[in-house]
């Protein structure tokens, strides 16, 4: 079973789902905010002018924050490289 539109869903509830069965969460929204956030952080500090070279290592380490947190929520930490 899936959960779709696991983001905002909170922590308790869908380590809930998990324990009755629910196999894949669904959070791309979250994971694609991160990035964005991160991204738009790095531009308010750094000024709109920015190389894309230079943006996206900003938004890859928000996202990456965002995936480790859910991996935790799901128990799966170990279990992933």
């Amino acid at each position: 079973m899936v959960l779709h539109g696991g983001t905002g869903i909170p922590r308790e509830t869908v380590r809930k789902c998990i324990v009755g069965g629910i196999g894949k969460v669904n959070v791309g929204t979250g994971i694609y905010s991160a990035y964005m956030n991160g991204v738009q952080e790095y531009l308010r500090d750094k000024g709109p002018n920015q190389y894309t070279y230079d943006v996206m290592p900003a938004g890859k380490e928000s996202a990456k924050k965002e995936v480790l947190y859910w991996i935790e929520t799901c128990n799966a930490a170990g279990t992933v490289e």
